[in-house]
Formats: structure tokens, sequence, C-alpha cells
């Protein structure tokens, strides 16, 4: 299994059961889990998504909002990213009692 990840969702890639699979493709097809807008710091990797959020509180409002439009999984932007200037990819952008807020 490979994953791949796109701008406002991730496309898991897996085996569909033979029922699911398109009888015009006529291989294994894509999962598509919708995330909405990655949650990240002020200026953080892909700000310009619109998942900005700092401290705990909004933290929780972050994930309860993609929570109430049922996406199937929360994408937090942990680090810096290489396509985002002045963000570091080896440096953490919350605090690790911010990330265990959704626990």
């Amino acid at each position: 299994m490979s994953i791949c990840a796109a701008t406002a969702t991730t496309a898991r890639w897996s085996a569909c059961p033979a029922t699911v699979t398109p009888s015009w493709i006529g291989f294994p097809c894509p999962t598509i889990v919708a995330s909405g807008p990655p949650i990240t710091s002020p200026g953080g990797h892909c700000w310009h998504m619109g998942g900005e959020a700092t401290g705990p509180d909004q933290l929780r409002q972050a994930v309860r909002e993609r929570a109430e439009r049922h996406v199937d999984v929360v994408k937090v932007m942990a680090s810096g990213g290489n396509t985002t200037p002045d963000t570091d990819v080896m440096a953490c952008q919350f605090t690790l009692e911010e990330l265990r807020v959704w626990w």
C-alpha cells in the first residue's frame, strides 16, 4: 500500500473488493479519505489553506469543526514543509501539550 497526499484530501491506495472495482477500470481503485483544510500554526506549513490555530482551545475548535463536517481524518501539519517559506521541516509547529488536546 502506498500513501498519496493532495491539497485538501489524502488518498489512501488500497485494493477495493471485486464488487466495488469498476469493470471498465479492471484494477484496484483508490480510497479517498477526506480531511478538509489541514490544521497548522499561524504562518505555518499550508497556512494559506485556512486551517491556522494557536493554543489548545483553538486546536479543539478546529478539530470540532472538521468533525461537524464529517471528515474521515484530521490532518495536522506537525512540522514545517519544503514548499512553505520560513518553515522548518525539522521543527515542531505545536507543543506536545497542544497535540494532546484531541485525546
